[in-house]
């Protein structure tokens, strides 16, 4: 099972990405609120991808992103948005995200985008580490 760690401002969605991400039986989410709260859970926790929204108040998911690169977190992480465009993603991608996802329209192709894109950044972290270390959980 992949741990995931999911931080969004919006309760609703955190509770959305809960309930699908659980159906597909895979995953283990925890969930925080803010990118100082995650932070902190990082601080205890550890997780096979970060997904975070962009546009949160206080500190964004960008700046989230630089912190925790900062403190030599190389842990996969997906930047999710509603309003991006590429600026945003080529901040994003350049500042070390894995990958970048535009939540916009149907949340079923979403949720499907997401799943895809965990995968994704979880073999391409398994073929960084390579065939003879420990991967974490396959």
């Amino acid at each position: 099972m992949l741990s995931l760690l999911y931080v969004d401002d919006k309760p609703e969605f955190l509770d959305l990405v809960k309930l699908f991400m659980a159906k597909r039986g895979r995953f283990s989410i925890s969930t925080c609120q803010s990118a100082s709260e995650a932070i902190k859970d990082l601080s205890m926790n550890r997780y096979d991808v970060i997904i975070s929204d962009y546009y949160m108040p206080g500190m964004d998911g960008l700046a989230f992103l630089r912190t925790i690169r900062g403190m030599g977190d190389q842990t996969p992480f997906i930047m999710c948005t509603g309003f991006g465009g590429d600026s945003e993603e080529k901040e994003a991608l350049g500042a070390g995200a894995d990958f970048y996802i535009v939540k916009g329209g149907d949340s079923g192709i979403f949720f499907d985008l997401l799943c895809r894109a965990v995968s994704t950044v979880i073999r391409n972290k398994g073929e960084r580490i390579g065939p003879d270390s420990a991967r974490g959980p396959q």
